[in-house]
């Protein structure tokens, strides 16, 4: 079989729909300019156009930065409690250890 240049046998074509064989990037190209699709299609065919993927490429790193902020402004919070949980810590030692050299 000829594919817009490119030659393709019978027996290849079988062993790449049975998971034996890969179809080379040249093959792929021929394939799609044959069936009058973009190689994109081809290969991903539920990705949906090019603007598509960009837009929920946007929106997912969007969500990213709402999280980072978000687990961010957490963490900045549970190092302040830390900080003052250890500050009370140190006073209570210290309240400890002048009660321990008065006796």
């Amino acid at each position: 079989m000829r594919l817009v240049g490119v030659d393709i046998d019978a027996t290849a074509i079988t062993r790449i729909e049975r998971g034996e064989r890969r179809v080379r990037l040249n093959e792929a190209v021929a394939l799609a300019q044959a069936l009058q699709l973009e190689l994109q299609e081809l290969v991903m065919p539920d990705a949906g156009s090019l603007e598509e993927q960009l837009k929920r490429a946007v929106e997912v790193a969007q969500r990213a930065e709402v999280a980072a902020t978000y687990w961010g402004e957490e963490a900045r919070l549970a190092r302040d409690r830390l900080v003052r949980i250890e500050q009370w810590m140190v006073r209570g030692k210290e309240a400890e250890d002048g009660v321990d050299q008065e006796a």
